[in-house]
């Protein structure tokens, strides 16, 4: 049976596992990122491994798959990164890199929620909103590998808050992870301004603290808005690519599960023009990415660019 690693670089950590080509993890290993060590973390990563078939990496865009580069994450403090010649001159096998949330389509699709699918969206909410399309059984990439930065989709055209891509009002500013806090102490100084709640006397203010603050109104309003805003952007990107299912995942959806799918259950269907698919919670918990990135190197023939995908499901 073939083996593969799969590395997943995100803001917080850097992951690598050992899998086989049933989507099994067989030993996983994480380090907490460090930009300016990247390359060197991920060669110490794949060093503990052996006996594998070729090296897949899931990151945070934008990137450039045609180079193998990362290119200026908003939530990954580098710029114009190589990623896929030093890892292939350093271990001599063939590697792949995909947006993380591409991966995380990818996994949906050969190993979770989208394997009897032929139109599959897989969302993340963590550090910041991203998501990978599969439409017709074909990946979406686009000329960079970026065809599917559905976070950065505008929400609020005319608004005050930043997204950490410079621009302002896109749902990631809203809604992302590392994002939220800013939202929330705007929220603080306009809407709820001189109302008493916890998170006013927040030194480090995080995401947790806003949706861990049981019985406090304003906290638990400020989560009910982020939890709205992401209702209506999903019938947003339904929308825009009419899937059959719709997987979501990332750590600010796994943790709070019932709030995120009680929301898009109760707005989704009011902004929605195309037939709401079925949303749900990935299958694969927070591995997905990392499965994803397996999920390259067994079917590259659906990230080239001269070929179709060989499966038909």
């Amino acid at each position: 049976m073939r083996k593969i690693v799969g590395i997943d670089i995100g803001g917080t950590n850097v992951r690598a596992a050992l899998a086989d080509e049933r989507g099994r993890l067989l030993h996983v290993l994480y380090r907490r990122t460090d930009p300016k060590n990247l390359i060197g973390q991920i060669f110490e990563l794949v060093e503990e491994f052996s006996d594998y078939d070729g090296i897949g990496v899931s990151a945070g865009g934008p990137l450039d798959i045609n180079r193998g580069t990362l290119l200026t994450p908003p939530n990954l403090d580098v710029a114009d990164m190589e990623i896929v010649r030093p890892i292939e001159r350093r271990f001599g096998t063939k590697c792949y890199l995909l947006n993380d949330c591409v991966a995380g389509v990818m996994a949906e699709k050969f190993f979770g929620a989208g394997r009897s699918h032929r139109n599959v969206v897989y969302l993340t909410f963590s550090t910041g909103i991203g998501g990978g399309v599969i439409v017709d059984n074909h990946l979406a990439l686009g000329k960079d590998g970026n065809a599917h930065e559905v976070g950065h989709f505008l929400f609020e055209p005319d608004s005050r808050v930043r997204c950490g891509c410079g621009a302002y009002g896109h749902w990631e500013a809203f809604c992302g992870g590392k994002n939220m806090p800013k939202y929330a102490k705007y929220l603080l100084r306009t809407l709820y301004r001189g109302k008493e709640t916890r998170l006013r006397g927040a030194r480090d203010l995080r995401a947790e603290d806003i949706f861990g603050a049981k019985g406090d109104r304003i906290a638990v309003d400020i989560a009910r808005r982020v939890c709205m805003i992401s209702a209506i952007m999903v019938a947003n990107v339904v929308n825009a690519y009419d899937p059959e299912v719709v997987s979501i995942g990332g750590s600010i959806m796994l943790n709070n599960r019932s709030l995120f799918l009680d929301a898009i259950g109760r707005y989704s269907r009011s902004y929605a023009i195309n037939r709401m698919p079925k949303v749900m919670a990935t299958p694969l918990g927070h591995n997905v990415c990392l499965l994803g990135a397996v999920a390259s190197v067994l079917h590259p023939d659906w990230i080239r660019r001269d070929s179709a995908p060989s499966q038909r499901a």
